[in-house]
Parts: structure tokens; sequence; C-alpha cells
């Protein structure tokens, strides 16, 4: 796998502090949920206490796990010699001034929202669907809606990425006068959109044609009105596309196709690689930008927040060295699995570049359709 290049403003520093920080804070929060429900850290619990003080039911005992390595990772927790587990005091993390001008009040919002109802929807007086959809911010947008905008930082860097590596494709591909044709998955609120758009009108770029498609065909067909008037001279459309059955007879001539963290939610994941491949011409891209872990061991504080959706479920891992295999991570990869699923899905000249700085955070994925 190679590094990657791009400009300083996006994995930063300040990034990588923000990152932290909320890693932090999600550490906090989970420890605060926990002692609010009867868990009794500060006297030390076996997990099947804690289990049991939360009611929790059998399909989420890996979830309470994950919460408690979780913590421990972020070092609130530890085990002692009897197994039992033992919290600091509960003191929320100071955020450093050097990110007071970082937006990431939509994770914290999102955070704060999953903590309060993960023990009834882990002891079943509630369904995951219904506590963690529906909710809105201060300006009446959803919490997700909010959380997947180029104006969340944390979230922003994986659309621009994409947005500015999808821009140098087009200027290297053989479209390069009329500009390519992509079609991108999983559009859903239209950020990852917005700055593939932006980035290509920064950059005076043709583009042919921007197929947006999401399994809820309302979200696509709701971006692409949003979109288009502002985008007269772009040819914007929209479909119906599930990652987990993708229709054969769909157009199979696109030069680009674009997911940001939208591919590892697919049920089979070489299989739906091997599927898209097909919607590419003969030398077209598919450019993927993830979330990403560096080992099977370390845990992403987003997985607290989408492990209860249905497409989160338990990722398998290799064995990992004093590791409890029992402990799940839900939902994303490590960026040597996207390797290796790209190159087993058929495609060539595959790429994985990981961002810069102290900790990995992201991966851009790409591959050709040879």
């Amino acid at each position: 796998m190679s590094q990657a290049s791009y400009p300083t403003t996006l994995f930063n520093d300040h990034y990588h502090a923000a990152y932290r920080y909320v890693s932090d804070y999600t550490a906090y929060a989970l420890q605060r949920m926990l002692m609010s429900h009867g868990v009794r850290l500060d006297k030390g619990a076996s997990l099947s206490q804690i289990v049991q003080t939360l009611g929790c039911q059998p399909p989420f005992e890996g979830h309470v796990k994950w919460v408690l390595a979780f913590m421990a990772q972020q070092g609130v927790v530890w085990q002692d010699h009897e197994k039992r587990w033992i919290g600091k005091s509960l003191t929320r993390p100071v955020r450093p001034k050097t990110i007071a001008h970082v937006h990431i009040e939509p994770s914290i919002r999102l955070i704060d929202h999953v903590c309060e109802h993960w023990p009834n929807v882990i002891n079943g007086k509630q369904r995951a669907l219904q506590v963690l959809f529906g909710n809105t911010n201060e300006n009446g947008e959803s919490l997700w809606e909010s959380y997947f905008c180029n104006s969340h930082d944390l979230y922003a860097v994986h659309n621009q990425w994409a947005a500015e590596h999808c821009a140098s494709l087009a200027a290297r591909m053989d479209v390069a006068k009329c500009g390519p044709r992509v079609l991108e998955l999983g559009t859903g609120f239209g950020s990852a959109a917005r700055a593939l758009l932006a980035e290509y009108l920064l950059q005076g770029l043709p583009l042919r044609h921007l197929m947006l498609s999401d399994i809820s065909p309302a979200l696509a067909t709701r971006v692409q009105r949003e979109l288009q008037p502002c985008h007269e001279q772009m040819d914007i459309t929209s479909c119906k596309l599930d990652i987990n059955r993708i229709d054969p007879d769909l157009d199979p001539n696109y030069d680009v196709v674009l997911a940001v963290n939208v591919a590892h939610c697919a049920s089979h994941i070489r299989e739906s690689l091997a599927g898209l491949k097909k919607l590419l011409r003969p030398g077209g891209r598919l450019v993927l930008s993830e979330c990403v872990r560096i080992d099977d061991t370390t845990r992403l504080h987003q997985e607290f927040i989408f492990s209860l959706l249905p497409h989160f479920s338990p990722i398998p891992s290799t064995p990992v060295l004093n590791s409890d295999p029992s402990v799940p991570c839900f939902g994303f990869l490590k960026a040597s699995d996207w390797e290796e699923a790209l190159k087993g899905a058929g495609y060539s000249d595959v790429q994985v570049h990981i961002n810069e700085g102290e900790q990995v955070c992201g991966a851009l994925i790409t591959g050709t359709n040879k």
C-alpha cells in the first residue's frame, strides 16, 4: 500500500486533535451512561454483573463487550486480577483551545443521543431504528443530516479527499474534454456529491453526467432536485441502487464509480465490488473513501454511533495475540482488507492510500476495470 499525498488542510494536526477529543468524549459519555444505569464501576463489576444490571438481551452482549473494550482503549476503565471492570472518577475531557474552530458538534450530539437510548435498545424496550432516526438539531435538521454534512469537519475530510482524487482522475482520463460519467453510491443527504461538484467547478473541469444513487430513491431524488438548479450546465440524474442487489440492467459505461463510507455496508463486500465493476467501462475507475481501523483490536468511536444499525454487524477479524476474539468490531475494515477485496473482485491497479498523521482514520481505495 502507498502513502497518500494530498493537501495538509485535510488530515492535519487540528483534525487529529479533534478526533482524539471526540474519542475521549465518547469514553466519558459511555462511562457516565453505564453508571447512571446502575453499573458500579467505582466499586468494580464483572462482565456478567454488567450485563445483568443493564438487562442486556443476548443479541447485544457483544455491544456491551465493545463498550468496555473501547473505554479500556481510551484509558477510563481497566480490569483487575479478578476480571472486574474498574472505572476512574468521571471527568469530562477538556476541549483543547487549538481545536476551538473545528466543527465537531454533530458528532457530540449524536453520541449523546445514542447514549440516551442505548440501554433501552439493548434491553429490548426500544427498537434501534425507532430511536436513532427522526431527531433534529436546533436548525431543524436531523441529527444524521448534520453529521453527514460538509460543515462537520470530522466527516467532511472523507468527502473532500474523494472529490479531489476524482478531479485528478478527470484530468488524466481520455474523456477530459467532455468530462467523465460518474455514478455515486449511497448519495444519502448529498454531501459527497456537493463536494465533488464544488471541486470540479473550482478546477474548471467538465462533468458529463452525475448519477446519484441510493437504496432510498426518495433521498437520491431529493438531492438531485436540490443540486440541478445550481449546476444547470451539468446533467444530474438519480436512481435506486442497492449495493447488495446491483441491477444488471444499469448502464455499464461509467468512467468513475464513487462511494464515500458506503461500501463497508455491503453484506458480501467482494461480491458487491464485483457487481460494481460491471458498471464501469473498460479502464473505468472505482473510488472508495472509507473510515478504516489500523488493526483488529483498535476500536473507533464512530462504531458506537452506528453499531446498532442492521448493516453494522460484527466484522470478521484475524486472531491477534492477547486479544479476546469474543469482543467484536463493527462495520469498518482495515486498509489491507480493502486491498484484498478489490483484488479478489477482479480489479487491476489497486491502490490503497491511508491518511497522514498520528492515527489511521481513513483510506482512499481505488481500482480499475481492466
